[in-house]
């Protein structure tokens, strides 16, 4: 009987000593499972939640690049560049926070800096080179709109000159008809034994004042003509020139352009010497300062092709900088 009390003791001892174990182990579990939620909620999520928010802003970054590039102000780059300094601030301070959460040596983390300062520099230069492409294009604008009123001039002027070769030529067509009346009247004068040498010089001074008209009536028409058709060709190359997209057709639209303004030249160079020039000096005054400004348009210090060119080589260095 003491036996089998003996043993039913120990056996209640045993499970009551069992189920302390148990309790002191479910409590030891439960501490540990409060002090992993603690850990997660204090320091897993944290870190999460700012890896999550650094590689969104990293993304946004790389995406800003196009929409930089693609600006089509000065204030509208400014606005994007404010974007971008918001952002790499941003990550900056994301950065500090993982390297005071003992993240500074990871080399993630190391290689996420390091590519976000490259992203940063490579968006400044192509800040810089959008910029640039900016300020090209209001110069490429402005002497557009100089084209533009340069081109109305010519059109204003050219009527006149034509008009006035037109005019010149009838009036000196006139006056060599009197001559040429007046010396065969004189001939109806003229005793029968002076008749022969005196038609002989009437002939000579007819042939003389014929030739004469036509040569200066080709030369006046051939300016006239050479100042209205040459000039409306410089213009329209002008005008295709800002449109080029690449400098193979820059070159052959530059290379017309210099042909019909050499043969422009020459045919202002023949008028300014001619009599519609002598008799209207503001005629004069008009086409010579669209020879000027034709000039400095097309071969001056701020010419439509070198503007262009620049604005084309920009290009070319914005889809690098892109590709980067």
């Amino acid at each position: 009987m003491k036996t089998f009390k003996a043993k039913l003791f120990l056996a209640f001892f045993g499970v009551a000593l069992l189920i302390l174990f148990s309790t002191g182990f479910a409590l030891y579990s439960f501490n540990r499972f409060g002090e992993v939620v603690d850990n997660t909620a204090e320091e897993t999520i944290p870190d999460m939640i700012a890896a999550m928010r650094l590689a969104e802003r990293c993304a946004s970054l790389a995406a800003i690049a196009p929409v930089l590039a693609a600006s089509e102000g000065e204030e509208e780059l400014r606005l994007t560049v404010v974007s971008v300094d918001r952002l790499i601030e941003d990550i900056r301070t994301d950065m500090d926070f993982f390297g005071s959460g003992g993240w500074a040596e990871n080399k993630i983390i190391f290689k996420i800096s390091e590519d976000s300062k490259i992203i940063a520099d490579s968006l400044y230069r192509l800040k810089d080179d959008t910029l640039g492409q900016l300020i090209l294009k209001e110069r490429l604008r402005s002497v557009l709109t100089r084209i533009r009123k340069s081109h109305n001039n010519l059109s204003d002027t050219v009527a006149p000159v034509v008009y006035g070769v037109s005019s010149l030529t009838s009036l000196f067509g006139k006056r060599t008809a009197r001559r040429i009346s007046s010396s065969v009247k004189k001939l109806k004068k003229t005793e029968q034994a002076d008749l022969e040498p005196s038609v002989k010089k009437t002939v000579r001074l007819i042939r003389k004042s014929i030739s004469k008209l036509m040569k200066n009536a080709l030369k006046d028409i051939g300016y006239a003509s050479d100042i209205k058709a040459e000039g409306n060709v410089i213009f329209s190359l002008l005008v295709a020139a800002a449109d080029a997209d690449e400098i193979e057709t820059l070159t052959d639209i530059r290379n017309r352009f210099k042909h019909s303004w050499s043969v422009f030249r020459q045919a202002v160079t023949i008028f300014s010497k001619s009599s519609l020039a002598e008799r209207n000096p503001i005629l004069a005054g008009n086409v010579s300062e669209i020879d000027t400004n034709i000039t400095a348009l097309g071969k001056g210090e701020n010419n439509i092709f070198a503007i262009r060119s620049d604005m084309i080589f920009g290009s070319e260095q914005l889809r690098k900088r892109l590709s980067e």
